[in-house]
């Protein structure tokens, strides 16, 4: 079980300042206790205009430097071209958040599922460096086994064992992903400008049947859109509009293996 607590300070007749605490929990399967944070720490922030601040293993980091120290699909998959993946994942989030998105569409209030991880904790972001984030990777043993291994900033790297196997017709290794050209999109104007101002970022590499793809999606509720880009094989960037914001889905959903990792 992780928590997540968040403050919020106001002043009560502009006079009196207050705090505000909200907490909210879930199960997950890995151990994050390796980032857990002392509360006396908060009370080295300091007020700032208009920017992010991010308290990671004891240092305070802001706006840019919050980028910097994420890792970079480039650094992970190095040396690992002939690695068996079931899935390969790059997230990001404008803030700390966990569980799936969810979006509401229609009359009717459809809610639907999208963009997470149950179990993993979505770190912030400021959404400019689509090729840095928390990386996972989902890798398998002979006999089926996935092993997600999640990475973290400074090296922390967690892991577990997902409760599916990976059926063959999954499975594929990096050498066989035009990887040049898939960095190079993930680096290009054209994807760092549209992603700006987004809620979350996904970039992954999964198995569709015969072909292996690499996709970048990215949501902003202020617009109202879910964006897709199929990188590989070559594709162009398509808008899905959707009503509101539902919030984040903590539990499962779905019936396909993907919805299930970890």
């Amino acid at each position: 079980m992780i928590s997540i607590y968040t403050f919020k300070i106001s002043k009560l007749l502009k006079i009196w300042p207050r705090m505000t605490e909200n907490k909210i929990s879930w199960e997950t399967p890995f151990n994050y206790s390796v980032l857990a944070t002392n509360p006396e720490k908060l009370e080295e922030f300091e007020n700032c205009d208009n920017c992010q601040l991010l308290l990671y293993q004891g240092k305070i980091y802001k706006n840019e430097e919050i980028e910097n120290i994420y890792p970079s699909i480039e650094e992970m998959i190095r040396g690992k071209e002939n690695t068996t993946y079931v899935n390969l994942v790059l997230m990001k989030d404008r803030e700390i958040s966990m569980g799936a998105i969810t979006e509401v569409i229609g009359d009717m209030e459809l809610v639907r599922g999208f963009l997470g991880y149950w179990g993993l904790v979505h770190m912030p972001s400021t959404m400019s460096s689509p090729w840095r984030g928390v990386i996972i990777e989902f890798t398998t043993e002979s006999n089926g086994t996935i092993n997600v291994i999640a990475h973290y900033p400074g090296n922390v790297t967690l892991s577990t064992i997902a409760e599916v196997k990976a059926p063959s017709n999954k499975t594929w290794k990096l050498k066989e992903v035009p990887l040049e050209g898939v960095i190079q999109a993930l680096k290009s104007k054209k994807l760092v400008g549209s992603v700006k101002g987004s809620l979350r970022f996904e970039f992954s590499i999964t198995r569709e049947g015969e072909r292996i793809e690499a996709w970048a999606a990215w949501v902003n509720p202020e617009k109202g859109v879910l964006a897709l880009w199929r990188i590989s094989p070559p594709g162009k960037i398509t808008r899905n509009e959707f009503n509101s914001f539902g919030g984040y889905l903590c539990t499962r959903y779905g019936s396909d293996i993907l919805e299930k990792l970890p």
